[in-house]
């Protein structure tokens, strides 16, 4: 399942997301973006967290990177954003839950 999303790898600074394109399939979720691709695999869990000066939360993927614990921050991009308030970060959280064996989204 694919999804357009923006992309931060640091919660804190108020700019510099990415725009690309989540897949999620079996248990694991691949960023796809212009500049880089990264492999989530496998989600470890789904959370919440306010990122930046944004007005929505956005998803909190934890996965690992070279066995160290790492965070994606994603929301869903279309409608300039609106979509993740409007249900599409409900979406994107259902499709990762498995694999993220049923973490709280």
């Amino acid at each position: 399942m694919d999804f357009k999303v923006w992309l931060r790898t640091d919660a804190e600074k108020t700019f510099g997301q990415e725009s690309g394109t989540l897949t999620v399939d079996s248990g694991n979720a691949r960023f796809v973006g212009k500049k880089r691709t990264i492999e989530m695999t496998p989600v470890r869990s789904v959370g919440r967290r306010r990122v930046g000066g944004a007005w929505n939360d956005w998803l909190d993927l934890e996965f690992e990177d070279n066995g160290q614990p790492a965070h994606a921050y994603i929301t869903d991009r279309r409608f300039l954003g609106w979509a993740g308030m409007l249900g599409g970060n409900e979406k994107i959280a259902s499709a990762l839950q498995p694999a993220a064996g049923g973490g709280a989204a």
